[in-house]
């Protein structure tokens, strides 16, 4: 495992804070870009997808995360794609590197590509346990 700095550790607990005050699976995320809030469902599947979802939107940990003001004070935040769907990228400053998907994951949080994928990967999970933000939660802590 990798030396964790200690900002590593603050934005681990922050993260597994913020999913586990999340009640069931419905989740709010804030739209940088429109400056709205919606709702949606926890999903480990999307970083954050309007596609055909009854709800509106879907996200999972991270692209949960990308959408909270604490994490996006820190460089880390969603970007639009193609498609409805938002990945994650993470840059501290407009002149430092600019990471996304995975790699900005892997940087915010100081883990390794299969630390990462342990903690937030869908297929880590079992299916029920995917579906869960305090399933997630709990193998943050």
């Amino acid at each position: 495992m990798k030396k964790l700095q200690p900002y590593h550790i603050e934005r681990l607990g922050a993260l597994a804070g913020l999913l586990e005050a999340v009640e069931r699976r419905r989740i709010s995320l804030f739209d940088k870009e429109t400056g709205k809030t919606v709702s949606g469902l926890f999903n480990l599947m999307a970083w954050q997808s309007d596609e055909d979802q009854e709800c509106g939107t879907t996200a999972c940990a991270c692209g949960y995360a990308g959408t909270h003001p604490w994490f996006q004070q820190r460089g880390f935040y969603l970007e639009q794609s193609g498609g409805g769907n938002r990945y994650p990228v993470y840059q501290r400053r407009s002149d430092a590197p600019r990471y996304e998907h995975w790699s900005a994951v892997e940087k915010f949080f100081g883990l390794t590509y299969r630390e990462a994928n342990y903690l937030f990967g869908y297929y880590a999970y079992s299916k029920r346990d995917a579906m869960s933000p305090k399933a997630v939660a709990k193998r943050i802590r």
